[in-house]
């Protein structure tokens, strides 16, 4: 900054017939404090400050052709002193330069994250676009008609609270991949947020519920203990290992990459997530982070013991139940034709599955 605001421009003279020298800086943004926005940020405060300002041409070029509230974003961005010169654009989402076909620009959308996207494709730097390990990639959206839900894993992160931020995710595992097939914000404290569980766990035909143990999840547990009225659940307690919410989201970043996350289409939460998901990975402390905590546990729970195993489960009922017992959950877990479900028969005399990672 110091070469191209002092160095450089203090040696631009005019020679006697008013000519002179000029610079130019080709630089593609990057994020709100790259060198071109630190020079936007100086100017600007020269001109606040009443003082004279550097009469810089700017040539801006997006890599789609924006919409006319966004062309005048674009001018608006840059001080008040500089002349913006834009090409002439096309339709609206369309490459400007012919040699680029509109799916080239959809591959490559695809595969960044959307503000490194923003950032350096559509001179938009209103969020900071540092690398990102996540990638909305990662999570292949699929029509709902090829999502058969046999059984799904419901994951569940309470917020400190137990208030409105407290998240449910349902996954379930189909041809060898997590498919989130629900996302949900619990309304309300603990007593309110039960029967919101129940229908979930209901509407998607859980077989699991996995509460995250801290905080009001530890009271969701205690509630819960595997029944809840004529229900039968798996009721499980979802540890963060002592690794953070970063570590823990980079066990399933190798799954993103390779295909193995996928999502119904029309999920309204999942810009929502993805967003997240975006916080967690530049480690943003304090950003809201319950939706893609949940997803992270439920994706985690299904990949091992379903896809690394290389099993797949079966259906689950939620009448009849296993022999004369009502309201049970039998589930039964295969690899091929060969069954694992093992039933036994407790000391109450209820018949009871033993299924393989359940316990």
């Amino acid at each position: 900054m110091r070469t191209l605001t002092e160095d450089a421009l203090t040696r631009l003279t005019k020679d006697p017939y008013g000519k002179g020298g000029g610079l130019c800086i080709t630089a593609q943004r990057l994020g709100p404090e790259d060198p071109t926005g630190q020079l936007i940020s100086k100017e600007k405060v020269a001109e606040a400050e009443g003082l004279q300002t550097t009469p810089w041409t700017v040539v801006a070029c997006p890599f789609l052709s924006p919409t006319e509230e966004r062309k005048a974003e674009i001018v608006g961005q840059y001080p008040n002193s500089w002349r913006v010169r834009q090409p002439q654009y096309g339709e609206p989402g369309t490459p400007v330069s012919h040699r680029f076909p509109p799916e080239f620009a959809a591959s490559l959308q695809a595969q960044m994250p959307p503000q490194d996207f923003a950032a350096m494709y559509c001179l938009d730097v209103t969020q900071d676009a540092g690398y990102c390990a996540w990638k909305t990639s990662f999570i292949m959206e699929i029509d709902p008609e090829e999502v058969t839900i046999k059984g799904t894993m419901i994951a569940i992160d309470m917020s400190l609270n137990g208030g409105d931020d407290s998240a449910l995710v349902a996954v379930e595992m189909q041809d060898q991949a997590a498919v989130i097939v629900g996302l949900h914000f619990l309304k309300g404290d603990v007593d309110e947020a039960l029967p919101q569980i129940v229908e979930f766990a209901e509407r998607y035909n859980a077989h699991t519920i996995g509460v995250e143990k801290a905080a009001y999840g530890f009271r969701i547990l205690k509630s819960l203990d595997n029944r809840i009225g004529d229900r039968s659940f798996n009721v499980v307690g979802l540890s963060h290992e002592g690794r953070s919410k970063k570590a823990r989201q980079s066990q399933i970043l190798g799954l993103g990459a390779n295909g193995k996350i996928h999502a119904v289409k029309g999920l309204d939460l999942l810009p929502v997530l993805h967003a997240q998901m975006r916080n967690i990975a530049l480690d943003k402390k304090r950003a809201p982070d319950d939706l893609a905590d949940a997803a992270t546990y439920g994706i985690r729970f299904v990949a091992e013991r379903g896809i690394r195993s290389g099993f797949s489960p079966g259906d689950v009922r939620w009448s009849g139940g296993g022999g004369d017992v009502p309201g049970s959950a039998p589930v039964v877990w295969g690899r091929g034709s060969h069954a694992l479900m093992k039933p036994t028969v407790g000391n109450d005399g209820v018949t009871q599955y033993i299924i393989p990672g359940f316990g």
